[in-house]
């Protein structure tokens, strides 16, 4: 199909103010509401659901989608809000794909904290691809292998072209992200024909991560509890990782305050005697044998008895 008059139309208006797009004045909220709600409209999302008229839960296109983001190697865990959540709204409520939008000063070309923001949305999601662009500027990331800080902005980058070249990339667009494609399973195809050499699911990704954090907390615990039997090692060794992996779920859940073993692991100073407390903390608050000395069996290395 044809690149949509409505698109065309839109090209034209920021080529021939494309200076004032690019002044500080002009926003991202002007962006998205001049420029990409349309931009996705004409790919058949109900960006603004007059069409569809469905309750919030079930809406195509949904703004500052909420969600936790845990990436390694710099970003912290937090909240975090992709500018657009697309879901097909009568399958399932779960995002198809993001779109992260920027303000046209910023060169989506060469930006990595663009390009890192927008694969980590997609990685945490566990989505194929994610769309990051400012209208002029257009970025295809291949989001399936974990994102790091210093990765550069071509880093699993699937494609990039800017507006000039819609019309030619309209057909590649519609039969990807187009509304009709990706119910009919277009993005599940294509990462099939693109299997990414090395990379990891979020879960593969985690059990990885803790895999390594048993076997740097059991040399530890051994340095400075030359007294454990083997049995005792590992009992210590998963139960910490249990409780840490509970209290960061409660601080993803507001539930706990956020970023308090974050600061506990900076302080540098009885890091360990720091998380007994803790834990201590969290068995008066939570009453759960997870946390109970006597009820869990722990030795003295996690807080239990002498």
């Amino acid at each position: 199909m044809p690149i949509p008059n409505s698109v065309l139309k839109l090209i034209e208006t920021f080529q021939i103010e494309r200076e004032k797009y690019h002044s500080d004045s002009f926003n991202e909220t002007d962006l998205r509401i001049n420029f990409l709600d349309p931009f996705f409209d004409a790919l058949g999302w109900d960006v603004s659901n007059t069409v569809s008229q469905r309750s919030v839960e079930r809406r195509d296109v949904s703004h500052g989608w909420s969600m936790n983001s845990a990436a390694d190697s710099g970003l912290k865990t937090t909240k975090v809000y992709p500018d657009y959540a697309f879901r097909i709204g009568e399958v399932s409520t779960d995002p198809v794909f993001f779109a992260e939008a920027k303000r046209p000063s910023v060169n989506i070309h060469t930006n990595r904290e663009a390009a890192f923001q927008t694969r980590a949305y997609g990685w945490n999601a566990k989505l194929p691809f994610c769309i990051l662009t400012d209208f002029e500027e257009f970025a295809i990331y291949d989001c399936r292998s974990a994102p790091q800080i210093n990765d550069g902005s071509n880093i699993a980058r699937v494609d990039y072209f800017k507006c000039d070249q819609y019309a030619e990339k309209w057909e590649m667009l519609e039969a990807l992200f187009g509304r009709e494609a990706v119910k009919a399973g277009a993005l599940e195809k294509r990462a099939l024909q693109e299997q990414r050499k090395g990379s990891k699911t979020v879960d593969a990704f985690f059990l990885e991560q803790i895999n390594r954090w048993r076997e740097l907390l059991a040399n530890d615990l051994v340095a400075q509890n030359s007294q454990l039997t083997g049995a005792d090692l590992n009992f210590v060794v998963q139960m910490t990782i249990d409780r840490l992996i509970f209290l960061r779920m409660a601080e993803d859940r507001d539930l706990e305050p956020w970023g308090t073993l974050r600061d506990i692991s900076r302080s540098g100073k009885n890091v360990y005697s720091q998380l007994l407390e803790r834990f201590h903390d969290a068995d008066d608050r939570y009453n759960s044998g997870l946390f109970h000395e006597k009820r869990s069996g722990c030795p003295a290395a996690c807080g239990g008895e002498e």
